[in-house]
């Protein structure tokens, strides 16, 4: 993706999101990736150092950033479009049903997974912070 987009691929799923919702929150931009927020503000201000995203404070809350795409975002999310679908697309054409229901199996439960993992950290760090 670096290489061929100028952008990492963490990078290309926030130029997706932020296309799919303009005027996301950062903090919801963070759900939907399933990141820590403070993970989230280096990489947004490298973003928005590059031109790809312009992030404005909320007006009703003004400790909150709504997160838009520049012009130049907006062409990046279109250059990018379907680079990891089409691949995704390719491979799973050559694959039998019966493994394409093993590996949603084994994906689902990985997001299972991976939710209940995040979840215990929040819990620990909330237990942590009070």
């Amino acid at each position: 993706m670096k290489s061929k987009y100028g952008v990492t691929g963490r990078q290309r799923l926030i130029i997706q999101v932020v296309n799919e919702f303009p005027g996301i929150s950062a903090g919801d931009l963070a759900k939907v990736l399933h990141l820590d927020p403070s993970t989230l503000t280096g990489v947004l201000q490298q973003m928005s150092q590059r031109g790809l995203l312009q992030l404005q404070p909320d007006m009703r809350d003004r400790r909150r950033l709504r997160i838009q795409l520049t012009t130049k975002g907006r062409r990046m999310s279109h250059m990018a479009v379907g680079a990891i679908e089409a691949a995704v697309s390719r491979t799973l054409s050559h694959v039998s049903p019966a493994k394409l229901k093993a590996t949603r199996e084994v994906l689902a439960l990985l997001a299972d997974n991976l939710d209940r993992h995040a979840d215990a950290e929040t819990l620990t760090e909330q237990a942590t912070s009070a």
